[in-house]
């Protein structure tokens, strides 16, 4: 990383060292080789600006570019963890379709899966919010819609009813849709 920041002035430095040596020649009469003395300062500007253009600014955008990276990398860290805790529930709930009695442990297990989901979807608007991709702020918001109902599909009532399976599925692939979608959008954002 500090080899890329260096970078700039190192080609700084050769363009300034071939230029001292193109000077030097000239003044020396070298090869009938001559520089007019006289200086055209529109010339010498666009010399510069064109310099600028070329060397300094790409190495400006490429740093930016990576920060931009970085920061895409750990919201999308954020949207997986919350992927991985959403299956979880999902199968957790999946194992209590068709049991006549859905124990205790399960119902705490489940209510705690949902309470962590609820983390990680908080903890992921936080991270928008403080990030670049703060106007995503609104899909959030989507996510959160979406998570309540599902969340209220899944821990409504124990045992769970035969019709109960094709609601909390509904919610589920709603809620599923949503974040795929914030995904994609952070992954887009510039």
């Amino acid at each position: 990383m500090k080899r890329f920041l260096r970078a700039p002035y190192i080609v700084g430095g050769a363009i300034l060292v071939v230029c001292v040596v193109v000077l030097g020649l000239a003044e020396a009469g070298w090869s009938n080789f001559s520089i007019n003395h006289e200086l055209d300062p529109i010339n010498i500007l666009t010399l510069g600006v064109n310099i600028f253009i070329a060397f300094f600014l790409q190495y400006y955008f490429a740093a930016r570019a990576t920060d931009d990276r970085a920061e895409k990398d750990i919201l999308l860290d954020n949207v997986r963890d919350v992927f991985n805790i959403l299956r979880s529930c999902r199968d957790e709930v999946m194992v209590c379709h068709g049991l006549a009695k859905v124990t205790k442990d399960s119902q705490k297990k489940i209510i705690r899966l949902y309470r962590n989901l609820s983390n990680g979807l908080e903890n992921l608007q936080t991270a928008i919010e403080m990030s670049g991709c703060e106007k995503l702020t609104k899909e959030c918001e989507t996510v959160r819609d979406n998570f309540y109902k599902y969340k209220a599909a899944a821990t409504g009532k124990f045992p769970y009813d035969p019709s109960d399976i094709s609601y909390q599925d509904q919610t589920y692939r709603a809620l599923m849709r949503e974040l795929h979608s914030l995904a994609f959008k952070v992954n887009k954002h510039r």
